[in-house]
C-alpha cells in the first residue's frame, strides 16, 4: 500500500497548518521495503465506538483491527462511593448510653485498629468473624489470633479467635471477646463513703462462625454470638447475629463487602437493688 492510497479522498485544506495537517492525517509508522520495491506502513486506528468503527476501522474497503480505549469505570465508580461512605460515616453518631453490650463496638485487630475501623471489606484472617464473617472464606490455611489491650480507665480487653477452612469453598471459626471493667467500691446512701465490700463487672461474647465462597468473587458469612453483662449481682444475656458479604475485583484488586451487624432482640439487665459508683 502507497503513502498516496492511504490519504486518497481526505480532504486537506491548504490554509491549515502543516502541525494540523499532520494532525489530520494521522502519525504513520515507519516503512518496510518489501521485495517487490514498495513501502508498507503501520496505521494506528483508535476506536471510539462500535457505531464510528465500523466507517473509520478500514482504509480502501479493508477492515483494520482497532486498539481499544480501556476505560476503568469500575474503580471511578467504587471511588466516588468510597468517599460518598466515607463522609456519611463521619457524620454518624451513636446514642451514648442507650443500647446494650456497648463493648461490641471497641474495635480488634492492630491492622483493623490503625486503619480507624475501615475493614469490612480488608476483614481476614482468624479475626475476621469480627469484622466480617464473609472474609473467613479467603482463609489460606488455619489461623489462630490472640489480643490483650489495657483500655482506658482500668479495662482491659482480651480476644481470641481461631478459623480453619474445610474444602475450597467453606471456613469456619470461632471467637471470644471479653472486656474485664476491673472493680468497684460499694457505696449506698446510707454509707457513701462505702460499706467495705467490692464487686466487678464484665462482658463477655462467643461467637460461632461460618462462611463460604461461592465463586472466585464472592463469599457470604454468618456469625450467631451469645452475649452476656454482669455487673454484681445484675446480668444481662442475649443473642445476636452477623451478617456478611465480600466482591472481590480481581482485575482491579478492590474489595468491596457489606455488614449487617448484631442483630438481635433487646436486652435487659435483671432487676436489683439499685447502687451508687464512685
Amino acid at each position: 500500500m502507497h503513502d498516496q492510497d492511504l490519504h486518497a479522498g481526505r480532504y486537506l485544506d491548504q490554509n491549515h497548518s502543516a502541525q494540523q495537517q499532520r494532525r489530520r492525517r494521522g502519525d504513520l509508522g515507519p516503512g518496510h521495503r518489501r521485495e517487490s520495491g514498495d513501502f508498507v506502513r503501520c496505521v494506528p486506528v483508535h476506536r471510539l465506538d462500535a457505531v464510528g468503527a465500523k466507517e473509520s476501522g478500514k482504509i480502501r474497503g479493508h477492515s483494520l483491527r482497532g486498539i481499544p480505549v480501556r476505560r476503568n469505570w469500575i474503580v471511578a465508580a467504587v471511588a466516588v462511593l468510597s468517599f460518598a461512605v466515607a463522609g456519611i460515616a463521619q457524620g454518624t453518631t451513636y446514642r451514648k448510653g442507650t443500647t446494650a453490650a456497648a463493648f461490641l463496638k471497641i474495635e480488634v485487630d492492630p491492622r483493623a485498629v490503625g486503619m480507624g475501623g475501615a475493614y469490612v471489606s480488608l476483614a481476614s484472617g482468624a479475626s475476621a468473624g469480627f469484622w466480617n464473617p464473609s472474609g473467613l472464606a479467603f482463609l489460606p490455611a488455619p489461623q489462630m489470633s490472640f489480643q490483650s489491650s489495657q483500655l482506658y480507665a482500668g479495662l482491659r480487653q482480651t480476644f481470641l479467635a481461631a478459623g480453619s477452612s474445610f474444602g475450597p469453598r467453606l471456613a469456619v471459626g470461632l471467637y471470644v471477646n471479653h472486656l474485664n471493667l476491673g472493680g468497684f467500691e460499694e457505696t449506698t446512701l446510707e454509707k457513701p463513703d462505702g460499706t467495705g465490700r467490692s464487686f466487678t463487672a464484665r462482658n463477655v461474647a462467643v461467637a460461632g462462625v461460618v462462611a463460604s465462597q461461592l465463586t472466585d468473587h464472592v463469599a457470604v458469612g454468618a456469625s450467631l454470638k451469645f452475649v452476656e453483662e454482669r455487673i454484681w449481682y445484675e446480668t444481662s444475656r442475649n443473642v445476636a447475629v452477623d451478617l456478611g458479604t465480600t466482591y472481590r475485583f480481581t482485575d482491579v484488586g478492590i474489595r468491596v463487602g457489606m455488614l449487617l451487624s448484631n442483630l438481635g432482640p433487646n436486652s435487659v439487665m435483671d432487676q436489683g437493688s439499685q447502687l451508687l459508683f464512685r
